[in-house]
């Protein structure tokens, strides 16, 4: 659907669609409104946004992007490496009642936007973790704990004592009256290998479980975050 750069994005409105804001904050010491004015007329030259009275309006696959963006019920940002990326992974999903997928994918300082699905969405979000690069999994005897396991003290400490490789944060709304669901995973790579630690919030609601990373469980946990619902994991195994 196009490469657009942040402050292209920005310039659209993407900050003030859908229900997470800001999507893509300015940097440090940028004014919002002279890099909206700025870009504005770049894009009007690529007759992506129409002046209408004293407004810009955005058409064409600029339009239709951020009529994605509006309708998305869920949204996945990805990070990878220690101190992340300079632009985020984005993927909203649940374009209305539908499987769709709006994916924003960073490449040189620009996105690449494009339409897919939960299950093509899922998998390219998988290899972008860069999970096949990682040393190993965690060891078979390692099991999922959550905060109230008596081995959560040690697997804390052990989680601790790792690099966090990956971080992947979703949010999806529901109904507007009611909390969202917020949900973290982080890929940590440990002395035996690496672990998944996944946080869910939904107002007053928080949890925390550690589990035994594998390219199966990046999968269910993603494509559950794409569909906006909450990641499953069964304790123990």
């Amino acid at each position: 659907m196009g490469i657009f750069s942040p402050a292209e994005l920005r310039a659209g409105g993407i900050n003030g669609r859908g229900f997470l804001q800001p999507i893509l904050p300015p940097p440090e010491g940028v004014d919002p409104v002279a890099e909206a004015r700025r870009v504005s007329y770049g894009l009007a030259d690529r007759g992506l946004l129409l002046r209408q009275g004293l407004s810009w309006v955005p058409i064409g696959r600029f339009g239709r992007i951020l009529d994605a963006v509006a309708a998305a019920r869920s949204l996945v940002s990805a990070e990878t490496g220690p101190a992340g990326r300079p632009l985020p992974r984005l993927a909203f999903g649940r374009l209305g009642d539908t499987d769709r997928v709006l994916d924003l994918e960073p490449a040189g300082g620009v996105f690449r936007a494009r339409l897919t699905d939960t299950r093509r969405s899922t998998t390219s979000l998988t290899g972008y973790l860069g999970l096949g690069g990682l040393r190993r999994p965690a060891t078979r005897a390692a099991r999922a704990v959550s905060e109230a396991d008596p081995e959560w003290s040690r697997v804390e400490k052990l989680l601790a004592e790792g690099t966090v490789v990956a971080k992947v944060e979703a949010a999806t709304v529901e109904r507007p009256d009611v909390p969202l669901i917020q949900q973290r995973m982080s890929v940590v790579s440990c002395t035996d290998g690496y672990w998944f630690l996944l946080g869910t919030r939904r107002g007053s609601d928080r949890s925390r479980v550690a589990v035994p990373g594998s390219v199966a469980r990046a999968e269910q946990t993603l494509t559950a975050m794409l569909k906006g619902a909450r990641a499953e994991v069964v304790l123990g195994a």
